[in-house]
């Protein structure tokens, strides 16, 4: 042993192999095979390996000792360590937030590693599987909403030539997703994975609640009251027994779930959406189309035409005075 009380790479390759394989016993309570029979790459698991080190590899398995049938410790032959682990510990950790934040800290501690040594540091727990979720979840839900809120006002748009019509159905689903949520923070549910694609669902569903009270606003014609009055009783039947009742019979199926996913995630959050879009769709959308509804489509070819018409007697009327001031004129 050198007089620093480190072994030099010789000893350390010769017996780094017998600690990898010697189990834990009275004789050496400091045997490895326990905690670090995994910690270093085999010569065989480098993916990445060249053929020069594949060889170099292969040729020092023969003069060093196998790993517990697992092949030579890569990198051995050359005095390095290709890849290893090492293990770190908790504090104990009871609720949500304790595991989101334990997570969050290490992610810190990692990436201030990976810069500071230049190394490809990660961290892996069995819990970040289920909490990683939660790093991101903020900016993939405003993403995951906003695309199909797009594509749904695009659409109205683009089928109905109304931009007020879209704004309007914009609007009542934005206000129908702000109501979702807080109806979410009353009953216990949190912003998750699961909870995230029902929302996103759910903002498809709303669409129905809507669309159709819309539809029957624009194709009326009158005055905008009586076109929101018309809408409601043509429409306002199909809406309540054709999506709103149907829709709750298929929800209440969920309330005696033994799951508690289904019970909490699916049964109160489509119970609230069922409730809210009959609101949005029946009470508050027939309302805001009589006071700022879009103009009508069945006025429209007839106010075009009297504009026609008009702007047709201004011209014989302009002509038939010049003709007369002409006439006059001698």
């Amino acid at each position: 042993m050198p007089r620093d009380g480190r072994p030099s790479l010789s000893q350390f390759q010769a017996f780094l192999p017998t600690f990898l394989t010697a189990l834990p016993s009275a004789e050496c309570a400091k045997g490895g095979a326990g905690a670090y029979s995994d910690a270093l790459q085999r010569s065989h698991a480098s993916p990445h390996a060249s053929a020069a080190q594949a060889s170099a590899d292969a040729a020092a398995a023969t003069t060093t000792a196998a790993v517990q049938g697992g092949g030579s410790v890569s990198g051995l032959d050359r005095g390095v360590v290709s890849a290893s682990t090492f293990r770190t510990y908790y504090t104990p950790l009871s609720r949500q937030e304790d595991f989101i934040d334990a997570m969050a800290s290490v992610r810190a501690f990692t990436d201030h590693m990976r810069e500071t040594l230049g190394l490809d540091v990660y961290s892996y727990s069995l819990f970040h599987i289920f909490f990683e979720q939660y790093l991101t979840i903020a900016a993939d839900g405003a993403w995951m909403l906003a695309a199909p809120f797009a594509a749904i006002t695009l659409t109205t748009a683009l089928l109905t030539g109304s931009a007020a019509a879209a704004l309007i159905l914009a609007l009542h689903l934005a206000s129908l997703t702000a109501h979702l949520l807080c109806a979410m923070l009353l009953a216990g549910m949190q912003l998750n994975a699961v909870s995230l694609v029902n929302l996103v669902m759910a903002l498809g569903i709303a669409v129905e609640f809507h669309v159709h009270i819309l539809h029957a606003f624009c194709v009326a014609s009158g005055g905008r009251p009586a076109r929101a009055s018309a809408a409601l009783c043509s429409m306002g039947a199909s809406v309540l027994s054709g999506i709103t009742l149907t829709k709750m019979v298929g929800v209440a199926v969920l309330a005696g779930a033994a799951t508690q996913i289904f019970e909490v995630y699916y049964f109160r959050l489509y119970l609230a959406l069922v409730i809210l879009g009959a609101a949005h769709g029946l009470v508050l959308l027939p309302v805001c189309l009589s006071l700022a509804g879009p103009p009508s489509w069945a006025q429209e070819p007839a106010q075009a035409r009297r504009t026609q018409d008009r702007g047709g007697l201004r011209s014989d009327r302009g002509v038939r005075q010049l003709c007369g001031g002409a006439l006059q004129s001698p």
